[in-house]
């Protein structure tokens, strides 16, 4: 606005049709600070925030300053989806790995069994030590595996602990 234009205006004249009156009402009382919204000479919306203060008495000038903050939000916006995205992907890895873990640890639970039958039976000490070592690795395996779904569960906030007594003596 040329400085005529805008001496000739009002808050009101400024405010983005159907914006709340109650605001309007605030933004005209003695002293405001607050945000709203703004329509430009071109058509454009802002949001400001705004502080304003009357200099004296009734009919006295005011002074009224508002800042364009239509930036910042839309920054503020994009980090607060950025952020959703991010936790949505976290969620979804945690879940792959619960899954995966699981879907991993039942067959391997079965090449345990199959190997602890497999040492119950008869062997010559080279297939015994080749048994052990396999049934081992396989342990091994299955620690890892809850080790990796202990972590996706809590990084997915569904560890739950058990309450036990216990002598800390004992243990």
């Amino acid at each position: 606005y040329s400085r005529e234009e805008f001496l000739a205006r009002t808050v009101a004249d400024m405010r983005v049709d159907g914006q709340n009156p109650e605001l309007l009402r605030r933004l005209e009382s003695p002293e405001f600070t607050g945000s709203a919204r703004h329509r430009t000479k071109d058509g454009r919306i802002l949001d400001v925030e705004i502080a304003a203060r009357d200099l004296g008495g009734p009919g006295a000038a005011r002074l009224a300053v508002a800042v364009d903050v239509t930036e910042r939000l839309r920054a503020e916006e994009a980090l607060q989806a950025a952020l959703r995205e991010v936790e949505a992907a976290s969620k979804a890895k945690s879940e792959f790995l619960a899954m995966l873990s699981h879907e991993i640890r039942t067959p391997l639970n079965a090449v345990q069994g199959m190997l602890q039958l497999a040492l119950n039976e008869e062997r010559d000490a080279k297939q015994r030590t080749r048994l052990e070592k396999a049934r081992g690795a396989a342990k091994s395996l299955i620690t890892v595996l809850n080790d990796i779904l202990d972590f996706s569960k809590i990084e997915a906030g569904a560890l739950e602990l058990d309450t036990t007594d216990f002598d800390p003596t004992q243990v």
